[in-house]
């Protein structure tokens, strides 16, 4: 735990600094450092966090492999542009692991920094709680999700380039393929009323509306569902939980006035409309698939970057400093518990392959044999 703690200081203090001396070249020199320090933590990592043996036998096989039978060592059935990724950074004598974290980290604060301007430094510690430790663990959706941060200016600008950055998504993840529906689904979310929205999802939060309505017997029917729905310690009801209070919250704020008025004028009419309506997909997300917490999960990888982006344009509508630092205390408190969560989370695989479940304690490619994994 104790290597967690010491980087939570770091970006903590990285954010402080930022938020103290809001020059362009004091942001561009901490952030680079910022990206650094994420990307190497994240992809020197040894035998830490979930599917990293899955992973590691996979970049072995492509070590024995040519450029013309590559393809042929995807026992795993992954998508073309990560294993073609994956032979690229065997090639050029790059971990794997470490190529994949800077691509990730680097499109994910980039794009921070588009969207947030001179606020970027309230992003970089939310980051720490929604999206960055999809480095330890969902790789291949953890890229498609970078690149679907990166397609949202294309949403604001109304670009048909977003539709060319989700398809090459979808060639590390084949779930991305449904973001393509997501500006239909912004233009119905910006349309539907707000108490309407949440008297819909409070009552598919506490009413058992999905199995009602047909939805596990229709999911059952996709071979890569039926396996989570039917397995009670992948899958079960989320509920009333304190992170759908803090959806809830999130989502009211873009309604209220004192809040969005701010909003519109630092941001921009456009992507106050663009982040409003990625909110309000998270929490149908929520409140749909609630029953079934791994499809929720999986779902709401793509929207985690968005939610911390809504987060901290709410923060910046705060003019006095001190309030900004007081209320990244309070953020600095709950991505503390994440971390103390994450790491002291209940094993769920018994046995030898116990340590895939865990991020305690952590190791590097430097201290393989301390390891003792």
């Amino acid at each position: 735990m104790v290597i967690y703690l010491v980087l939570l200081i770091f970006i903590f203090s990285f954010s402080i600094v930022m938020m103290l001396n809001p020059s362009k070249r004091t942001a561009n020199k901490f952030l680079g450092i910022y990206v650094l320090l994420l990307s190497l933590f994240a992809g020197l990592r040894f035998h830490t966090g979930w599917d990293w043996e899955a992973y590691d036998y996979f970049f072995n096989l492509l070590n024995q492999a040519n450029i013309y039978n590559f393809f042929s060592y995807n026992i795993f059935n992954y998508e073309p542009g990560f294993v073609l990724l994956s032979y690229i950074s065997i090639l050029l004598n790059i971990p794997p692991f470490l190529l994949f974290a800077i691509i990730t980290v680097s499109l994910i604060v980039s794009s921070a920094h588009k969207y947030l301007g001179k606020f970027v430094y309230i992003f970089c510690l939310i980051y720490l709680y929604y999206g960055y430790f999809h480095n330890f663990s969902i790789v291949r959706q953890g890229i498609a999700a970078a690149l679907f941060a990166y397609s949202i200016r294309f949403l604001i600008v109304r670009s048909y380039k977003f539709y060319f950055v989700i398809i090459f998504a979808s060639l590390f993840h084949i779930s991305a393929a449904m973001l393509l529906a997501i500006p239909l689904l912004l233009v119905i979310a910006n349309r539907v009323p707000f108490f309407l929205l949440l008297l819909l999802s409070i009552c598919m939060v506490l009413l058992p509306l999905s199995d009602m309505l047909g939805l596990k017997s229709l999911m059952s029917k996709i071979p890569a569902l039926n396996i989570y729905l039917n397995n009670s310690t992948l899958s079960y009801k989320v509920g009333f939980s304190l992170k759908y209070l803090e959806l809830l919250i999130v989502f009211y704020c873009y309604y209220e006035r004192k809040v969005f008025l701010p909003l519109i004028n630092n941001f921009g009419i456009r992507q106050f409309w663009i982040f409003k309506g990625l909110i309000i997909i998270e929490l149908m997300i929520y409140s749909i698939f609630n029953d079934y917490s791994i499809i929720y999960e999986r779902l709401s990888v793509y929207f985690e970057f968005s939610h911390a982006i809504a987060i901290a344009m709410i923060v910046s509508t705060f003019k006095y400093k001190r309030i900004q630092f007081f209320l990244m205390l309070i953020l600095l408190f709950f991505v503390f518990a994440r971390y103390y969560q994450l790491v002291y989370s209940p094993v769920r695989v018994p046995g030898e392959m116990s340590h895939l479940e865990r991020f305690e304690n952590y190791c590097s490619i430097f201290n393989e044999r301390e390891c003792q994994r």
